[in-house]
């Protein structure tokens, strides 16, 4: 194998685009019940709900769905013999090549870019290297600290680098007024050379969460695309079988050497977490301090139990707090009853919905769902884990509830777009297939999984290692104990086998507390962690914990407004109406959500009188089904431009709202039908905003 470059990697994904990405023409898809066995599909977002903003998805909901969006599943893995010693020293030098920082650097910092080399495979031939992208920001300070703080945010989250320009002004300054901080994307992903893209797994994957696939020839498409994938590995001389966790932590050891420094503070997130634990252990030497925010044990399987049973207690305190909180339990009554209510509702009656997705660069085409029981499970304990969007949980359970499902896309789509921009899949995937996949015995999965992670050679992790982690390196240890995907019982568990460790738990806060922007503690979290770095010898300075407050829960009803829905011209009647964004045409003045389905809105105009148009829809309305009885008469109301009549009937069992206007010789007709599961959300957000805002243009 030669080393990579760029052009390389250019030509790979060229390659990769000219592959037959997608295994079939999207369509605009009918959404349908989606089938419970579906393990391929699970394998790829097995973790969701567990590790870094969803990270083991693409790996279990590809081949296992127990639910439509299962939650993880972390249980101990089973101890096998002591580690082999490990040699410290390598054999070989890495080495750090300056170059250009290809973004844009935050005004105030003073950032050095550059890869340092290191070997692909550390087992193979030392010589086929591969570049690890590396930004250093400089301390500020005139005497700056000799050990730098290391961040560790890796494969399969993201891309550390661009995560740092995020979190610079919150994480980032205040640690280089003492010391350096740095940087690095993970082998295989963000700048990093070569990035593992694999198109042809996520294309499959998109079309899968559709509806798209046969069900009897996933396994067929999945093994295609994995193929396909292999096939321009081969062509870029990369090899999978060495993405992963343990290369990882000795790649993190060779970019301190390569930089040279002598010891480093590990600061990890979430799958980061994980990294830092490996170099804990197996190169302690250069290890001053760890900082663990959202801890993922070494020991910890997340492709065996679920962890069902943790998430529902936190979704009871939610609960408990609510109903303690006057103004929440007044505003949300007998909330877990209308939660629970709301589950059984959906499961028995799951609502067919859409949205097109905006993702880092692209619009991402139509996506679609039964919403279901187990969707609005995952969309609360998703906006459970973020202390701003905790604190609307109670009003979005009851938007729910009432037929609003407005947003329960944005609780669950994050975690099925993730891999547009932001996390390279070929290395999210080999580096599962060595530490969760092998880590399993084969009864305990579906076959299919071995299969697919066979193709890419991938081996299985050495005996011993993942024994838990056993260390007497000072470690901060930060938990929240809302957090929904990397549960503070991870915290406790790796706590109890650390000597010098120091837990603090967070009563109000979710997932990854030092990049909370919105911390009930305000910036307590890294309050912590800057008195942590500063004598990690000492228990840091927790007195920012004093004085919490429970939730301040978000009590307030929005308005009814056209602003989250789109203007459309009708030229025909000269009208101006409104429709949701992801509405499409099907007629003059006719708008739908899918071709044949419901809710749609029809928007018109006719000489007609009122009693006319009311006897015509009663009898032709959908070519002739008509209403189920005559149309009622249930309100006036008045607008700025129009007074309208208000009717309401149903055709099929499904509810139809009309009104009627007088505009010069004609009479203006709005029509809604829609489902009774979300009635009253297209009621107050469709219907009631075009009644208010119509507008006759002559």
């Amino acid at each position: 194998m030669r080393p990579h470059t760029r052009s390389e990697k250019e030509l790979f994904e060229k390659n990769a685009n000219l592959q037959n990405s997608a295994p079939i023409q999207p369509r605009k898809p009918i959404a349908k019940k989606r089938q419970k066995g579906n393990a391929l599909q699970w394998w790829i977002l097995a973790g969701v709900g567990i590790v870094s903003f969803a990270c083991l998805s693409i790996i279990g909901y590809l081949l296992f769905q127990q639910t439509a969006f299962p939650p993880s599943a972390p249980t101990p893995l089973p101890v096998t013999a002591t580690l082999p010693a490990v040699t410290s020293t390598p054999a070989y030098a890495p080495i750090f090549e300056p170059g250009e920082c290809q973004f844009k650097k935050p005004e105030e910092a003073q950032v050095t870019c550059g890869y340092v080399k290191v070997p692909e495979d550390r087992n193979g031939n030392l010589g086929d290297t591969i570049q690890l992208a590396v930004a250093i920001y400089h301390s500020v300070s005139n005497s700056p600290k000799p050990d730098p703080t290391l961040f560790l945010y890796g494969t399969p989250d993201g891309q550390a680098i661009s995560l740092s320009l995020s979190i610079f002004d919150t994480v980032i300054a205040p640690i280089i007024e003492e010391r350096d901080f740095i940087a690095f994307d993970t082998r295989g992903t963000g700048r990093s050379i070569p990035a593992m893209v694999c198109d042809n797994i996520l294309t499959t994957f998109q079309s899968d969460l559709n509806g798209e696939l046969p069900v009897d020839q996933k396994a067929a498409y999945y093994q295609g695309a994995f193929a396909t994938c292999k096939s321009n590995f081969n062509l870029m001389g990369i090899t999978p079988s060495a993405y992963t966790s343990p290369n990882m932590a000795a790649d993190a050891r060779d970019v301190i050497r390569a930089l040279g420094y002598q010891q480093a503070n590990l600061y990890g997130v979430g799958y980061g977490t994980r990294i830092a634990q490996f170099v804990m252990r197996e190169y302690p030497e250069i290890v001053r301090s760890a900082a663990l925010d959202s801890v993922v044990p070494l020991d910890s399987q997340m492709l065996r139990v679920d962890i069902s049973g943790e998430q529902n207690r936190l979704i009871g305190q939610l609960f408990a707090e609510c109903a303690a909180d006057p103004a929440c339990s007044s505003a949300f009554p007998n909330l877990e009853g209308v939660y629970n209510e709301g589950i059984a509702i959906l499961d028995a009656q799951p609502y067919p919905a859409s949205a097109k997705i905006k993702s880092f660069d692209v619009f991402a085409t139509y996506y679609s769902h039964d919403l279901d029981g187990a969707v609005f499970r995952d969309a609360v304990l998703w906006n459970m884990n973020d202390a701003q969007t905790r604190s609307d949980v109670p009003n979005f359970i009851y938007r729910v509830y009432n037929g609003d499902f407005s947003n329960v896309f944005d609780g669950v789509l994050p975690q099925f777009f993730m891999f547009q921009g932001w996390v390279e899949v070929g290395a999210y995937v080999a580096t599962h297939c060595h530490d969760q996949v092998f880590a399993n015995p084969i009864e305990r999965l579906d076959a299919t999984i071995f299969e697919l992670c066979g193709m890419w050679d991938i081996a299985p992790p050495a005996e011993g290692e993942n024994e838990a982690l056993h260390s007497a390196i000072p470690t901060l240890i930060l938990a929240g104990r809302y957090d929904t995907r990397t549960p503070a019982i991870f915290a406790h568990q790796l706590a109890e086998r650390l000597t010098h460790e120091y837990l603090v738990e967070f009563p109000y806060e979710g997932y990854a507390l030092t990049f909370n922007y919105y911390s009930y503690y305000e910036n307590c979290p890294l309050i912590i962690l800057a008195s942590f770095l500063r004598e990690p010898n000492a228990p840091p300075d927790m007195a920012c914990m004093n004085g919490s407050n429970p939730i301040p829960f978000n009590v307030s009803q929005p308005p009814v407004s056209t602003s989250n829905l789109k203007p459309v011209m009708i030229q025909e009647y000269n009208l101006l109406a409104f429709v949701p964004p992801y509405w499409e045409s099907s007629g003059i003045g006719q708008f739908i959500n899918y071709p044949g389905e419901i809710p749609q809105i029809h928007i018109q105009r006719s000489p007609m009188s009122e009693a006319e148009w009311v006897e015509k829809l009663r009898a032709d309305f959908l070519d002739g089904q008509g209403f189920d009885q005559p149309a009622e008469k249930v309100g006036d109301r008045q607008t700025a431009h129009l007074a309208w009549t208000l009717y309401r009937a149903a055709s099929q069992g499904n509810p139809v709202d009309m009104a009627f206007a007088k505009h010069g010789s004609d009479t203006l007709m709005i029509l809604l039908i829609t489902r009774s599961s979300s009635h009253t959300h297209d009621y107050n957000q469709i219907f009631l905003p075009n009644v208010n805002e119509l507008v006759p243009l002559d």
